[in-house]
């Protein structure tokens, strides 16, 4: 009798012990998606640049910053779609962030899925805890920015492309409509297909940014979003420097790793496979098209790389468990060092900063300015945003006029206001870190000093914060 009691025990413990086993991959995905939260009031000047624009389309159907002016001043016109369809202007930040929060949750989903179909349980552990315990995916995830749903296509492309599934097509087509810059990624995938004489995914891949662009022409007079112009310095050895050291200190460990191993197998011991070789492909091309173009490399950018890279890492460790186990516990150890000490702090000091400055510049503006007023602005967002003033973007995101005139900002603003209304008044919010820097710098025009308001942690390594100062523009008599 004793030793059934013994045995049933024994049982209990090993069932135990299973369903733990079985449950544990799902608490730890659960944890990691919900871990998001951290960053749920993080909100990005670039997100009221949505926001702003989701309000306008909403509300007049219009792609417009300043109503009635149509302007192609945004990065993705799937996300504004999405945004313009589930804005509220009551609770503006809701479908956002839960829609951030749902593709978030369905990408850490698949990419486990996926990971531990190919390479096993473990693998399918270490792949999610790298993805997104990285600093970046970590950040972005809930910003409520195109970001997110960028990670959730990657993700899918890789999948179906290393599956070789049929409907591969449908996420290569629709990733130029997230980011312009990977539209590389779908001419590419596009040639692959055509190599493999599967020319009917290939048209279909090309076709959703194709419709795009002819519309974007039609509507807009341009091909590409001003955007794209603003943050690329065109080719020269110095911006090609500066954007492959950005990507490089941006990749994780694991990233580096991954890279190297997969170049090692494919050129010293030929043993990469296909849909790894053609991984390898599409990430070096994508930080090839950044170095080329001497792309100001935001950190979001990288974003749908990872997924791509955290995969080959997986594949080329395959045979060297032990290095793979230490390399995968170094990563980690890096991206939450790098998250507790300088990445989080920085994004809360961000996020108190926009609160006490862009914000309440914006509405200072809306309860001290008539509405036809005119704002000059350098950071076009929270600011536009909050005081439902018209706006002219200095940096000639929503006026490529602006932009391709490369005119220096005195002589922007001195030209507009007298070619204006001498009604309308105009007001002026500088960005440097010298404060005051704009009093007399407008030709012919007076530039009264109103205030200003320090921005700590613009940037996430800066040291001196920048000011904010607002003015009052007259015409001289």
């Amino acid at each position: 009798m004793p030793a059934l009691i013994f045995i049933n025990r024994e049982c209990d413990n090993q069932r135990m012990t299973l369903a733990w086993r079985r449950a544990a991959p799902f608490l730890l995905l659960t944890g990691l998606i919900f871990s998001s939260l951290l960053y749920l009031s993080f909100c990005p000047d670039d997100y009221y640049i949505y926001q702003q624009y989701a309000r306008n389309l909403n509300q007049t159907g219009l792609p417009a910053f300043n109503p009635g002016e149509p302007s192609y001043g945004f990065t993705s016109p799937l996300w504004l779609g999405l945004l313009g369809l589930g804005f509220q202007s009551t609770h503006i930040h809701f479908f956002p962030k839960l829609l951030s929060f749902l593709l978030y949750a369905a990408a850490a989903w698949i990419f486990f899925h996926f990971c531990r179909g190919r390479f096993g349980s473990s693998a399918g552990i270490m792949g999610i805890l790298l993805l997104f315990l990285n600093p970046w995916v970590w950040r972005w995830s809930l910003s409520g920015m195109e970001t997110t749903a960028a990670l959730l296509c990657a993700v899918l492309f890789l999948y179906a492309w290393a599956e070789n599934k049929k409907w591969r097509w449908l996420p290569l087509g629709v990733l130029p409509l997230l980011r312009p810059e990977l539209l590389a990624w779908t001419l590419a995938g596009a040639v692959l297909l055509v190599w493999r004489k599967q020319r009917t995914q290939a048209f279909l891949a090309v076709v959703p940014a194709a419709a795009w662009f002819v519309a974007a022409r039609l509507i807009f007079g341009q091909w590409f979003p001003n955007t794209a112009h603003a943050k690329a310095a065109g080719f020269s050895l110095t911006a090609a420097w500066n954007a492959l050291e950005k990507t490089i200190l941006t990749l994780q460990p694991v990233d580096v790793t991954a890279l190297a191993l997969a170049l090692w197998s494919l050129a010293v011991s030929r043993r990469l496979e296909r849909p790894w070789r053609e991984l390898l492909f599409l990430s070096l091309i994508l930080v090839l098209l950044f170095t080329v173009n001497g792309v100001n490399v935001h950190t979001r950018y990288l974003v749908p790389l990872f997924p791509l890279t955290v995969t080959l890492f997986l594949a080329t460790t395959q045979q060297f468990s032990r290095l793979r186990r230490g390399l995968v516990a170094l990563s980690i150890l890096v991206s939450l060092a790098q998250t507790a000490i300088w990445v989080y702090p920085a994004t809360r000091a961000y996020t108190e900063s926009e609160k006490q400055v862009n914000i309440a510049i914006g509405r200072w503006l809306k309860q001290n300015t008539s509405p036809d007023a005119r704002v000059f602005l350098w950071d076009i967002g929270a600011i536009a945003f909050e005081s439902q003033r018209r706006v002219i973007d200095l940096n000639g995101l929503i006026d490529s006029g602006i932009f391709h005139r490369n005119e220096p900002f005195p002589q922007i603003m001195a030209r507009r206001i007298k070619e204006a209304d001498p009604r309308i008044p105009f007001y002026f919010i500088d960005v440097h870190y010298k404060e005051r820097r704009a009093e007399g710098a407008v030709p012919g025009i007076a530039t009264e000093f109103l205030f200003s308001r320090p921005f700590h942690h613009m940037f996430i390594f800066q040291k001196k914060p920048l000011y904010y100062s607002v003015y009052r523009l007259t015409k001289k008599v």
